[in-house]
């Protein structure tokens, strides 16, 4: 049961990290890194799918015509960390064995934390960069700990 549990985690997990990896670039792309600094109320707003449409130039407010414009982004983003946090919990019992598995643990709590001292004091961009290096580094280890095993199976 919780062998199959860890497999299920394990197979949403790289699908979170790009949705994670989508949505921060697209809040770089469309200038909605300042969308929450005061409250972030909206987590819908009309016209709203513009800012997934990666065809569509333009910042978030100028898009929307909205202030609150980039909330839809943030929102999304915060709330695929929470739902990473939780499903990184159940796949970290199947990572864990190896090097490469306490690695991306590690470097999923680390890039975590760092994005919760984000939006709780709209810190300084030196931790929104480290923010997003230290995720782009946990991708790459979670794919590396989840490959590993079946390359040296031979199944690879």
């Amino acid at each position: 049961m919780l062998a199959r549990a860890g497999r299920r985690a394990l197979t949403v997990l790289p699908a979170l990290l790009v949705l994670q990896l989508v949505t921060g670039t697209l809040i770089s792309a469309r200038a909605a890194g300042a969308a929450c600094t005061i409250a972030c109320e909206h987590l819908w707003v009309a016209g709203a799918w513009k800012l997934f449409d990666p065809f569509e130039p333009g910042a978030a407010i100028d898009l929307l015509r909205n202030t609150a414009g980039g909330q839809p982004l943030q929102a999304l983003h915060r709330l695929g960390g929470i739902v990473l946090a939780l499903i990184g919990v159940g796949a970290a019992f199947a990572l864990v064995r190896g090097r490469h598995g306490q690695a991306a643990v590690v470097a999923l709590v680390v890039a975590a934390l760092l994005g919760m001292a984000i939006a709780a004091s709209d810190g300084p961009i030196i931790v929104v960069i480290a923010h997003a290096v230290v995720g782009a580094i946990a991708i790459g280890l979670v794919f590396t700990a989840l490959l590993r095993p079946r390359i040296a199976a031979g199944n690879g």
